[in-house]
């Protein structure tokens, strides 16, 4: 009895050492990645990533257990939006949007239960054009001494679960293609008026950052004055560059200058028309029927104006988000 205890210690001191050098072998850093292509339009395939309430669409954890509690913060599809789980069998923690750019969502893991950890997430789309998008799914996490032995296991389950839920978001938006259809552009005239607004040439990273604080200064500044919701004008949008020409505005009574501002008025227009619900992030989609409308019924679009007539300001479900995107045309 006293060998067979004695050779029983000896592999489980062995077992021991073997973890110990695995783990001194292994990087603190790793990463999982894997990548699929879905025959849906980007910002359709972008909206469902960057929508947190989206993705029970999808994802490949509340597959595997639908009776997780799922509570939301933030203004979904907005930078630091978050989705927090519980449940028996998936534990507890926190999912955050730390950026959202050029299509891709950046985003942070906090474990709380059954152990805790943090790691960092990645969901980029890629315009493949014909309608097909590609999406890479990639995660790193940050592993201490010894868990670092732990990094082969992380390769073979949570690349599973990025294949699972790559394949469900493939099948989710190859089968949901977004309701907006070019009969539901409308043409008519715009009435003439005048625009408080902020103009600058920003990146596409900087739009939300801009948008922010220049609405801000403009509602302080008309104060009273104001007669409408807010806008933004775009007269350039560069996919090369990834830059735009933009403006954000508030419609104001009267041609009085406002402090600090930039007064703009637009005469009577002829425009074409969506008004799109949903949050930002899927807006391209009605941009994209735009531009073939126009396209088609060789009209000159000479810029466009956004009016966000509900928004993050009154309107904390971005499912009821509801934006009117003018084109005004010749």
């Amino acid at each position: 009895m006293k060998k067979i205890f004695k050779i029983l210690s000896y592999l489980l001191l062995a077992l021991i050492a073997a973890f110990l050098i695995l783990a001194a072998t292994q990087p603190n850093d790793k990463t999982i990645e894997r990548s699929i292509t879905i025959k849906a339009p980007q910002n359709e395939v972008f909206y469902q990533i960057s929508n947190f309430k989206n993705w029970p669409n999808w994802s490949p954890w509340i597959a595997k257990d639908p009776s997780v509690k799922l509570t939301y913060k933030g203004i979904d599809g907005q930078v630091g939006s978050s989705y927090h789980w519980l449940s028996d069998d998936s534990g507890e923690g926190e999912m955050t949007g730390s950026k959202l750019a050029n299509g891709a969502l950046d985003y942070t893991l906090e474990f709380i239960k059954p152990w805790k950890g943090h790691a960092e997430g990645l969901l980029k789309t890629e315009d493949l054009g014909n309608g097909e998008t590609k999406v890479t799914w990639s995660m790193t996490s940050h592993n201490s001494f010894p868990m670092r032995a732990m990094g082969f296991m992380l390769e073979k389950f949570v690349g599973n679960d990025f294949e699972t839920g790559l394949g469900l978001l493939k099948k989710y938006a190859e089968t949901h293609p977004s309701g907006l259809q070019m009969s539901d552009v409308v043409e008519k005239e715009l009435p003439s008026q005048t625009y408080a607004t902020l103009r600058k040439t920003v990146s596409f990273a900087e739009i939300q950052k801009f948008s922010t604080e220049a609405f801000t200064l403009l509602a302080a500044a008309a104060g009273d004055r104001m007669s409408g919701t807010a806008s933004t004008f775009y007269y350039t949008w560069n996919d090369t560059t990834h830059t735009t020409d933009m403006a954000p505005a508030f419609p104001v009574n009267g041609a009085d200058p406002v402090k600090g501002a930039l007064m703009v008025t637009i005469p009577q227009s002829h425009v074409c028309m969506i008004a799109y619900k949903g949050g930002y992030s899927g807006l391209g989609k009605a941009h994209e029927i735009l531009g073939q409308y126009a396209a088609q019924k060789a009209k000159k679009i000479n810029v466009v104006l956004e009016e966000y007539i509900s928004g993050p300001a009154n309107q904390t479900d971005s499912n009821k988000w509801v934006t009117n995107i003018n084109y005004l045309v010749d």
